[in-house]
Protein backbone atom coordinates (compact mmCIF):
# COMPACT_ATOMS: atom_id res chain seq x y z
CA UNK A 1 0.00 0.00 0.00
CA UNK A 2 2.68 2.46 0.90
CA UNK A 3 4.42 2.01 -2.96
CA UNK A 4 1.41 3.34 -4.69
CA UNK A 5 1.49 6.81 -2.68
CA UNK A 6 5.00 6.72 -3.35
CA UNK A 7 4.67 6.25 -7.09
CA UNK A 8 2.18 9.08 -7.59
CA UNK A 9 4.32 11.32 -5.77
CA UNK A 10 7.27 10.63 -7.85
CA UNK A 11 5.00 10.75 -10.84
CA UNK A 12 3.24 14.22 -9.86
CA UNK A 13 6.93 15.42 -8.99
CA UNK A 14 7.91 14.47 -12.81
CA UNK A 15 4.54 15.84 -14.05
CA UNK A 16 5.84 19.21 -12.38
CA UNK A 17 9.25 18.98 -13.95
CA UNK A 18 7.75 18.90 -17.46
CA UNK A 19 5.62 21.83 -17.04
CA UNK A 20 8.33 23.99 -15.97
CA UNK A 21 10.46 22.93 -18.78
CA UNK A 22 7.55 23.43 -21.57
CA UNK A 23 6.93 26.92 -19.77
CA UNK A 24 10.54 27.79 -19.88
CA UNK A 25 10.44 27.10 -23.76
CA UNK A 26 7.53 29.49 -24.01
CA UNK A 27 8.51 32.67 -25.84
CA UNK A 28 6.59 34.87 -23.79
CA UNK A 29 8.62 37.68 -23.37
CA UNK A 30 8.10 41.55 -23.14
CA UNK A 31 9.83 45.03 -23.13
CA UNK A 32 8.74 48.31 -22.01
CA UNK A 33 9.32 52.00 -22.37
CA UNK A 34 8.24 55.06 -21.07
CA UNK A 35 7.38 57.46 -23.47
CA UNK A 36 5.43 60.85 -23.92
CA UNK A 37 2.70 60.98 -25.99
CA UNK A 38 -0.94 61.90 -24.43
CA UNK A 39 0.57 64.84 -23.50
CA UNK A 40 4.51 66.27 -22.90
CA UNK A 41 4.43 65.74 -19.20
CA UNK A 42 2.66 61.88 -19.71
CA UNK A 43 4.31 58.85 -18.31
CA UNK A 44 2.86 56.81 -21.01
CA UNK A 45 4.12 53.23 -21.69
CA UNK A 46 4.97 51.49 -24.91
CA UNK A 47 4.92 47.71 -24.34
CA UNK A 48 6.41 45.28 -27.15
CA UNK A 49 5.51 41.56 -26.17
CA UNK A 50 6.26 38.21 -28.19
CA UNK A 51 3.48 35.11 -27.10
CA UNK A 52 4.23 31.80 -28.49
CA UNK A 53 4.77 28.36 -27.91
CA UNK A 54 8.22 28.99 -29.22
CA UNK A 55 10.04 32.26 -30.85
CA UNK A 56 9.27 30.75 -34.63
CA UNK A 57 5.61 30.79 -33.38
CA UNK A 58 5.02 33.82 -31.35
CA UNK A 59 2.26 36.30 -32.19
CA UNK A 60 3.56 40.07 -31.72
CA UNK A 61 1.80 42.22 -29.88
CA UNK A 62 2.47 46.50 -29.51
CA UNK A 63 0.17 48.30 -27.12
CA UNK A 64 0.55 51.77 -26.03
CA UNK A 65 -1.06 52.54 -22.31
CA UNK A 66 -1.67 56.22 -20.89
CA UNK A 67 -0.30 57.07 -17.64
CA UNK A 68 -3.21 55.65 -16.15
CA UNK A 69 -2.25 52.27 -17.66
CA UNK A 70 -5.35 52.08 -19.83
CA UNK A 71 -4.76 50.93 -23.34
CA UNK A 72 -4.92 53.91 -25.69
CA UNK A 73 -4.17 51.61 -28.46
CA UNK A 74 -3.02 47.95 -29.37
CA UNK A 75 -1.75 46.39 -32.59
CA UNK A 76 -0.96 42.75 -32.99
CA UNK A 77 0.05 40.02 -35.93
CA UNK A 78 2.28 37.08 -36.11
CA UNK A 79 5.95 37.44 -36.60
CA UNK A 80 6.15 35.23 -39.50
CA UNK A 81 5.47 35.94 -41.78
CA UNK A 82 4.71 39.78 -41.14
CA UNK A 83 8.54 40.60 -39.84
CA UNK A 84 9.95 38.12 -42.49
CA UNK A 85 11.92 34.63 -42.34
CA UNK A 86 14.13 35.76 -39.60
CA UNK A 87 11.05 34.89 -37.32
CA UNK A 88 9.99 31.51 -39.53
CA UNK A 89 9.27 28.53 -37.69
CA UNK A 90 12.71 25.86 -38.24
CA UNK A 91 14.25 23.26 -36.73
CA UNK A 92 17.81 24.59 -37.20
CA UNK A 93 18.99 27.90 -36.23
CA UNK A 94 15.49 28.94 -34.78
CA UNK A 95 15.50 32.29 -32.99
CA UNK A 96 16.07 32.30 -29.56
CA UNK A 97 14.42 33.91 -26.63
CA UNK A 98 18.05 36.68 -26.76
CA UNK A 99 17.30 37.34 -30.00
CA UNK A 100 13.56 37.93 -29.14
CA UNK A 101 14.51 40.29 -26.15
CA UNK A 102 16.97 42.23 -27.98
CA UNK A 103 14.62 42.83 -31.12
CA UNK A 104 11.34 43.48 -28.46
CA UNK A 105 14.25 45.79 -26.49
CA UNK A 106 14.70 47.95 -30.02
CA UNK A 107 10.48 47.52 -30.80
CA UNK A 108 9.36 49.00 -28.01
CA UNK A 109 11.17 52.31 -28.56
CA UNK A 110 8.84 54.15 -30.84
CA UNK A 111 10.29 56.86 -33.23
CA UNK A 112 8.24 60.08 -31.68
CA UNK A 113 7.54 63.06 -33.40
CA UNK A 114 4.31 65.15 -34.82
CA UNK A 115 1.81 65.15 -37.13
CA UNK A 116 3.16 67.72 -39.11
CA UNK A 117 6.24 65.31 -39.84
CA UNK A 118 3.81 62.73 -41.45
CA UNK A 119 4.40 62.45 -45.48
CA UNK A 120 2.17 65.07 -47.40
CA UNK A 121 -1.01 64.02 -49.02
CA UNK A 122 -0.79 61.74 -52.43
CA UNK A 123 -2.85 59.16 -54.01
CA UNK A 124 -1.08 56.02 -52.97
CA UNK A 125 -0.54 57.02 -49.45
CA UNK A 126 -2.11 54.72 -47.10
CA UNK A 127 -4.22 56.39 -44.52
CA UNK A 128 -7.87 55.42 -43.39
CA UNK A 129 -9.02 59.01 -43.79
CA UNK A 130 -10.13 60.71 -47.26
CA UNK A 131 -7.54 64.10 -48.51
CA UNK A 132 -9.08 66.60 -46.18
CA UNK A 133 -9.09 65.15 -42.95
CA UNK A 134 -5.50 63.73 -43.18
CA UNK A 135 -4.53 67.52 -44.13
CA UNK A 136 -6.22 68.63 -40.88
CA UNK A 137 -4.77 66.15 -38.75
CA UNK A 138 -1.23 67.21 -39.84
CA UNK A 139 -2.34 70.85 -38.95
CA UNK A 140 -2.99 69.70 -35.77
CA UNK A 141 0.60 68.56 -35.22
CA UNK A 142 -0.38 66.35 -32.38
CA UNK A 143 1.58 63.95 -31.32
CA UNK A 144 2.48 61.23 -33.17
CA UNK A 145 4.48 57.41 -32.54
CA UNK A 146 6.07 55.80 -35.70
CA UNK A 147 6.80 51.67 -34.99
CA UNK A 148 8.12 49.22 -37.47
CA UNK A 149 4.92 47.01 -38.13
CA UNK A 150 6.77 44.43 -41.27
CA UNK A 151 10.18 43.98 -42.56
CA UNK A 152 10.34 47.60 -44.24
CA UNK A 153 6.90 49.32 -43.28
CA UNK A 154 5.88 51.24 -39.83
CA UNK A 155 2.52 52.61 -38.93
CA UNK A 156 2.03 55.70 -37.40
CA UNK A 157 -0.54 56.42 -34.50
CA UNK A 158 -1.61 60.08 -33.27
CA UNK A 159 -3.33 61.13 -30.46
CA UNK A 160 -6.49 62.48 -30.99
CA UNK A 161 -7.09 64.51 -27.36
CA UNK A 162 -10.41 65.81 -28.18
CA UNK A 163 -11.23 61.39 -27.82
CA UNK A 164 -8.55 60.71 -25.67
CA UNK A 165 -7.40 58.17 -27.95
CA UNK A 166 -5.25 57.43 -30.30
CA UNK A 167 -5.28 55.89 -34.35
CA UNK A 168 -3.49 55.37 -36.84
CA UNK A 169 -3.02 57.74 -39.04
CA UNK A 170 -0.46 55.96 -41.92
CA UNK A 171 1.30 53.42 -42.81
CA UNK A 172 4.44 53.74 -44.48
CA UNK A 173 8.21 52.34 -45.79
CA UNK A 174 10.34 52.78 -42.78
CA UNK A 175 12.38 55.61 -43.40
CA UNK A 176 15.97 54.28 -44.64
CA UNK A 177 14.16 50.82 -45.51
CA UNK A 178 17.13 48.52 -45.71
CA UNK A 179 18.76 50.21 -41.98
CA UNK A 180 15.83 49.41 -40.53
CA UNK A 181 16.24 45.89 -41.50
CA UNK A 182 19.18 45.20 -40.45
CA UNK A 183 18.53 47.33 -37.13
CA UNK A 184 15.64 45.67 -35.93
CA UNK A 185 15.57 42.26 -37.24
CA UNK A 186 17.41 39.47 -36.36
CA UNK A 187 19.89 37.31 -38.72
CA UNK A 188 20.20 40.34 -40.96
CA UNK A 189 23.90 41.35 -42.44
CA UNK A 190 24.99 44.08 -43.29
CA UNK A 191 25.05 45.55 -46.71
CA UNK A 192 27.82 46.75 -48.33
Amino acid sequence: MIRIPLLLLALAAALAGCARDASAARCDLESSRAVAFSSAEADDVVEARALGAACGAAVAVYVVRSHEGVPIYAWAAPFHPTFGDSFAPRAEGALSRQEMQAFLDRWAAPASAATGAAPAWRDAIVTPFDRETYEDIRARNAPMLCFLSSVARETCVYWESGVAAAGVLVERDAPGAPAAEQQFLPGQKARE
